[in-house]
């Protein structure tokens, strides 16, 4: 018996502390309607994919970076949602042509007008690439946050490419 107490009392214990040390989480992130209505601006592009990048909100300057594969030579149509992203946070997209780190990185294009739907056509840029940077500039959230409440939305990226575009090599006739 005295087995069993010695091992339910830790286990109460752990227990205790980790349900008084949850916190509040208010998300923001609408991941299901944003992809939806990404989705509707994409035509005449066909729908390629989604990237939801989760935020969390934070009393400091972040960055977070995702990546796009194209096919060379193929048009694509971007559009950045910013809908789940909580009151009061600011996130602009910057777009390079080589990874963080890398030397010679330019910036190809940047949306900083805080708008929701953003939309790119990458036939606009200036030159053509198979694989672009995404980073998302988040300043320090200015707004007072409760003691134990995190707060969390997300950036929405739908992808869409140009069918008419889409060239394959089928052998000569």
């Amino acid at each position: 018996m005295r087995y069993l107490t010695s091992l339910f009392l830790p286990v109460l214990l752990l227990f205790t502390v980790y349900s008084f040390g949850q916190s509040e989480v208010i998300d923001y992130c609408e991941r299901e309607s944003a992809t939806e209505r990404s989705k509707k601006e994409l035509k005449p592009y066909r729908y390629s994919g989604a990237k939801v990048k989760k935020i969390k909100i934070k009393e400091y300057n972040q960055i977070q970076e995702t990546v796009i594969e194209m096919l060379y030579d193929t048009k694509y149509k971007i559009i950045f949602n910013r809908s789940g992203i909580p009151d009061g946070q600011k996130v602009d997209i910057v777009i390079y042509n080589k990874p963080y780190g890398k030397r010679k990185r330019e910036i190809v294009w940047k949306n900083t007008d805080g708008e929701d739907v953003v939309v790119l056509e990458t036939e606009k840029l200036d030159e053509e690439y198979d694989r672009l940077y995404v980073e998302y500039e988040l300043p320090a959230y200015e707004k007072d946050v409760p003691s134990g409440v995190r707060i969390t939305g997300c950036m929405v990226m739908t992808l869409g490419y140009n069918n008419m575009s889409f060239h394959t090599d089928r052998g000569g006739e």
